[in-house]
């Protein structure tokens, strides 16, 4: 790059690698400033943390519906009432479990999540 005249800076050269490695790709309008780029590196990463954070309940979940053919909507419990609540929790004999799903489904998840 130097032979061409130009110079970038680390902050750059980590802003075009985490771009290019998330496939986000640069778009029609991108920060030229080393300020802007950073920016960007910030909602990145936030992304992929984001991400890392919710796949594996989505894939609990699912989990959960795969092998009992319900889905859990909310629990109420002491704590509150929780709108998808977290499914690596586990259910309290004293909690209200609403959930979505037919007679023989709610059947298979009662046999398969009561103590």
């Amino acid at each position: 790059m130097e032979l061409e005249g130009e110079y970038y800076t680390w902050v750059t050269g980590f802003y075009w690698t985490l771009t290019v490695m998330s496939t986000l790709g640069f778009g029609d309008i991108t920060f030229t400033s080393d300020l802007g780029r950073i920016f960007s590196i910030i909602v990145l990463l936030s992304g992929v943390i984001f991400l890392l954070v919710l796949l594996p309940f989505t894939f609990i979940q699912s989990r959960i519906r795969q092998e009992t053919g319900c889905t859990v909507v909310a629990v109420k419990s002491r704590a509150g009432t929780s709108i998808n609540p977290d499914p690596a929790l586990p259910f309290m004999p004293e909690d209200e479990i609403i959930l979505i799903g037919n007679t023989e489904a709610e059947k298979r998840f009662i046999r398969k999540f009561s103590a």
